[in-house]
């Protein structure tokens, strides 16, 4: 088992030796959001001393602190912005995104270059526990020798944990993001993931975001979303969402055999 300077070593190592790769996919993007793995990531690639392209994928849904903190200490982080905004993206799709359906992440996150490295660790979930270290995007096996370009996932901390990438932070003195202060993790202000907890915080420190979101949910009702709910209302729908919990037992809906 690797020990952390080993880890070091060997996710630099990996950065380099896939170099000659990326630049046959316009080179290296590196995926930032703020959070402290992609700091880790862009400091490794720093110091690997090889050609990439950091950029943010700006989801509408940002807290602005985290958008502060990546302007003032990471300024050479390209900002991306996407066609639709959040909201927009809702009506779009007439829904609004759950855990189970988190079609702002697939449309929001993981938009960037081809050959992408992104902070992501085995540690952080059982689905990401069998990943490997570089992929195909359709998940097919990375084969040097067939290269042609194709867009690539490449995870070099991908086998590193939580503490050993806040030690390599503190190691390099890298700035601490204030999120972490009151919530332990860096994502957007209503993330399907986030707990009610986290959600009621962004509304009251930002009311519009509250009223935003309700005149959405509001617009999307008049074009037939929650028809199957006639008790439905835009603060019970945004209640509901908030909960976590099934529709049909949220709203009284479900039947019972017995």
């Amino acid at each position: 088992m690797m020990d952390y300077s080993e880890k070091i070593e060997k996710s630099i190592a990996l950065i380099r030796e896939y170099e000659p790769y990326a630049e046959m996919a316009c080179g290296y993007h590196v995926g930032f959001s703020g959070g402290k793995d992609s700091q880790c990531l862009l400091q490794l690639f720093k110091e690997s001393g090889v050609k990439y392209r950091a950029f943010y994928n700006v989801t509408t849904n940002d807290p602005p602190a985290n958008v502060d903190f990546i302007r003032k200490n990471y300024p050479e982080v390209e900002f991306l912005f996407p066609q639709l905004n959040f909201w927009q993206l809702m009506k779009k799709k007439k829904t609004i995104p759950t855990r189970l359906k988190r079609f702002c992440c697939s449309y929001f996150k993981e938009r960037g270059g081809i050959f992408t490295a992104l902070g992501v660790r085995r540690e952080e979930s059982l689905k990401r526990r069998d990943y490997p270290i570089i992929v195909l995007e359709n998940r097919k096996e990375f084969d040097k020798t067939t290269y042609k370009g194709q867009r690539v996932r490449f995870y070099p901390i991908i086998e590193w944990t939580e503490s050993e990438v806040w030690e390599f932070i503190e190691s390099r003195n890298l700035p601490i993001n204030p999120l972490y202060d009151t919530f332990g993790r860096v994502g957007c202000m209503l993330c399907p993931y986030a707990n009610k907890r986290q959600i009621i915080y962004w509304f009251r420190k930002y009311p519009k975001l509250r009223t935003q979101f309700l005149k959405t949910i509001s617009e999307m009702m008049d074009d037939g979303f929650m028809n199957k709910y006639p008790t439905a209302t835009p603060d019970s729908v945004l209640e509901w969402w908030m909960s976590s919990q099934n529709a049909n037992m949220f709203f009284n809906q479900t039947k019972l055999d017995f």
